[in-house]
């Protein structure tokens, strides 16, 4: 089974590197990074894009996950989160529960009006625009739904598909499967 790795491309912390326009240009890298990549899967567990109106299963100049570009990058697994409330003047330290950004975002965007003022109506959308990238991409985007999932997924050894975990539905909250152990001891939940 193939380890995963938190993303260094091209030798770049991903958390450090500085915001530089994007051209269509390919990245110079070793040869060494261009194998290492190549043969081991590569896991990006945070992803904000369901809070957008993009279509995932196209590429994109905007954002930073569409499904092309992860397949382009090898990468394998992918977690979305599920963005419900997001305090004005976000804090560190304290944050206040009197705003919420997102539900400015839900109408700007165009979410349903049920979504407006329900964080759960939020999760359950973003969840549902998942399950639609996933039933339109032709079996190039699995939603993992339980430990098997993953594991089957792991086991098959199809290149070029991204498996995401499913963030929240009404019968699975994302606290409820336990964490599945891979070798190396990683642990994902």
């Amino acid at each position: 089974m193939p380890r995963f790795h938190r993303r260094r491309v091209c030798g770049l912390n991903p958390y450090r590197e500085q915001i530089q326009p994007r051209t269509h240009s390919t990245a110079v890298c070793s040869t060494s990074i261009r194998r290492r990549v190549a043969t081991e899967a590569v896991a990006d567990l945070h992803a904000d894009s369901l809070l957008w109106g993009r279509n995932l299963l196209h590429r994109s100049t905007t954002g930073h996950v569409d499904v092309p570009r992860l397949q382009q990058a090898h990468t394998s697994l992918q977690a979305f989160t599920v963005v419900t409330t997001i305090p004005r003047n976000l804090n560190i330290n304290r944050n206040s529960g009197s705003s919420d950004m997102v539900q400015c975002l839900a109408v700007a965007e165009g979410w349903p009006p049920r979504t407006w003022n329900s964080p759960k109506e939020r999760a359950l959308y973003q969840t549902g625009r998942l399950r639609e990238f996933e039933a339109a991409s032709g079996g190039q985007l699995v939603v993992l739904r339980s430990r098997s999932d993953l594991q089957k997924f792991m086991t098959s050894g199809e290149p070029h598909r991204v498996a995401v975990r499913e963030p929240f539905s009404e019968h699975c909250h994302p606290c409820a499967l336990s964490p599945v152990t891979l070798p190396d001891t990683q642990h994902f939940q």
